[in-house]
């Protein structure tokens, strides 16, 4: 009778799960579907999304007018299908992502389940399939109460859509070397192939597979090449090529489609984007300390921060260059940094490790934390977090993270990521993908406490306690200021963000919220910028005298900073109209002077 019953205890976990994620996800869909910055997309989703226009509206879907890719084409082409489909329509998308995430929450349970099947934990106890549901229960429902799932799901960013097809990936791969399909393989690097597109870094993970593929065979009392099964030793060669050309195969299909699209567009025949130089010059220079840190002479503006890096490019190899040749330049600064400061370098490894494991969000594009504060919505309960996932889950990876060949692969994949991150730089978004396999870990980690039987061995009980304590405070330690020397880090980072968003509102002509913002900026970290905007601000509303004051506070708080250039000059353009002429005369030899010592983006 129990047997009977097992599929439909896994069907009806499924369906709670799918259920229950997708219910939380319409509330907030609910919550933040008029909010205006759900219905106005900001930085690299404006990008997305104005290409994905730019595609719909002209029907060349060779994106002819972009040349070479720079970005990663996936995301902007799925939005593409959907505009294509049913007509631009951004909440559409969200809920297809919304969908998508739920889906994902399946994933994680599903996976979760081979790896919790017929474990052997680091300290000689076995498990067995019976039990599997538990532990993937739980990781299942930290994928769906996870905060920063929810968020990414509702901005047009390409983070929700990597973890599901990333984690379809390593569903097909657990299938496929389970029962040896070649299907399987040929859908795993299907998904992989497409996940390049969205994320090139996801490339590290091939050789980790192909490793991953041979070594399985030492195994062989776990897949269907059992203890019974005595091959020789040609026909397990054929066996694991049988695997590994359908999935190579899959891969090769995006990879030299993509090359070949470059080679029509742009006679250069790259597979996936000519940008990688660029961030990992970005992540390894003698500026950079670990989250993504813009340079001099690129604005954070992704279509100006390609066109600065390929002009400094240039600027710097005394020609002009084409996008791949651009790239290199970066690649080759990069390798000069390392070997010339090799001690500094590897300083910086070590903080963006310590950065990867941390609690704090380090944004790229719309900051989580300014969300959650300004929309009202289930983002402010106390939702999962990064620190708890990344704290059991390194318990789990430590008890279970080579029981059988599902948790051997998913420690792989953890390992691929953590290096790719370390060795760009590290933010939210970027290591957001290896958030599914930490939250697999933590189930197993938390059923290693919950089980009777390990309950009773106290000391692998008190090694896991201290265990856990000690990661949680490491994960939750303000390491930027007490180990980095960065003191008011997370306040510079939230007054940018709340600065950057007025700014959005300031364009759209939001005039009350874009003070609103400023003034917030300016109340969590005091500086130039904001003051210099709301000057502007009450300029333009005719405001004179107040815009007079906001001017000279910026002057004399900041009288050397770039950003006061435009104080200076717009003050001194208010005294020219009072018929102040020495004092304008003044101001505007200080305001060309700064703008002077400006770093300039080279034309």
């Amino acid at each position: 009778m129990s047997l009977s019953l097992k599929p439909f205890r896994t069907l009806l976990l499924v369906f709670l799960i799918f259920v229950t994620a997708m219910v939380i996800r319409f509330v907030y869909f609910a919550q933040i579907k008029n909010d205006f910055f759900f219905q106005t997309p900001y930085m690299d989703a404006q990008y997305y999304d104005d290409w994905a226009r730019e595609i719909v509206s002209s029907g060349d879907w060779l994106s002819r007018s972009r040349g070479v890719f720079v970005m990663s084409p996936g995301y902007s082409y799925f939005l593409a299908v959907i505009y294509w489909l049913f007509g631009i329509n951004i909440s559409l998308v969200v809920v297809v992502q919304m969908l998508l995430g739920s889906i994902s929450c399946v994933l994680v349970f599903l996976i979760a389940r081979k790896a919790a099947t017929f474990r052997l934990d680091s300290f000689g106890e076995r498990g067995n399939n019976k039990s599997a549901d538990i532990p993937a229960t739980i990781s299942a429902f930290l994928a769906v109460a996870y905060g920063i799932s929810l968020f990414y799901e509702g901005l047009l960013v390409k983070a929700a859509l990597i973890n599901f097809v990333n984690l379809l990936m390593l569903y097909f791969l657990i299938l496929g070397t389970e029962k040896n399909k070649w299907t399987y393989f040929l859908s795993a690097g299907l998904c992989l192939g497409y996940s390049t597109h969205l994320r090139p870094n996801i490339l590290v993970l091939i050789p980790f597979v192909l490793v991953f593929q041979f070594l399985s065979e030492r195994h062989r009392n776990e897949g269907p090449l059992g203890s019974s099964s005595q091959l020789n030793h040609w026909k397990k060669q054929v066996f694991i090529f049988g695997r590994l050309v359908p999935f190579l195969l899959g891969i090769l299909i995006f990879l030299v489609a993509g090359g070949l699209r470059n080679y029509v567009v742009g006679k250069q025949f790259v597979m996936t984007t000519a940008h990688g130089g660029m961030n990992f010059y970005t992540g390894n220079n003698p500026q950079s300390f670990g989250p993504y840190w813009g340079l001099h002479f690129a604005d954070p503006n992704p279509e100006a921060e390609i066109k600065g890096f390929h002009a400094e490019a240039e600027r710097r190899a005394g020609r002009r260059l084409t996008a791949e040749e651009a790239d290199r330049v970066w690649y080759k600064e990069s390798w000069s940094f390392m070997s010339k400061q090799p001690v500094q370098w590897l300083g910086l490894m070590a903080r963006k490790t310590l950065i990867f494991i941390n609690n704090y969000e380090d944004s790229i594009n719309l900051d989580y934390e300014v969300f959650r504060r300004e929309s009202k919505s289930i983002l402010s309960l106390p939702l999962v977090t990064y620190g708890i996932v990344v704290s059991l889950g390194l318990w789990g990876m430590f008890t279970c993270g080579c029981n059988n060949y599902a948790t051997r692969m998913l420690t792989l994949y953890f390992i691929s990521y953590l290096l790719v991150s370390v060795a760009f730089f590290v933010v939210s978004e970027y290591r957001y993908p290896v958030v599914p396999v930490l939250m697999v870990f933590s189930g197993q980690g938390l059923w290693f406490f919950l089980d009777n039987k390990k309950a009773k061995r106290t000391g692998v009980k008190v090694l896991g306690i201290v265990f856990l304590v000690f990661s949680i405070w490491l994960t939750n330690k303000d390491i930027y200021k007490d180990w980095f020397g960065l003191n008011t880090y997370h306040e510079a980072i939230l007054s940018n963000a709340y600065y950057s968003m007025g700014n959005v509102y300031a364009y759209h002509d939001q005039i009350d919220k874009a003070r609103e913002f400023y003034y917030k900026a300016i109340t969590i970290k005091s500086q130039p910028g904001p003051l210099v905007k709301l000057g502007a601000l009450f300029l333009k509303q005719g405001m004179v005298a107040e815009a007079k004051q906001m001017y000279e506070k910026a002057i004399q708080l900041y009288p050397q900073d770039t950003d006061t250039a435009e104080a200076y000059i717009s003050l001194g353009m208010i005294y020219m109209s009072e018929k102040n002429y020495q004092a304008s005369e003044y101001l505007f030899q200080q305001g060309y002077a700064l703008q002077s010592q400006s770093p300039k983006q080279y034309k």
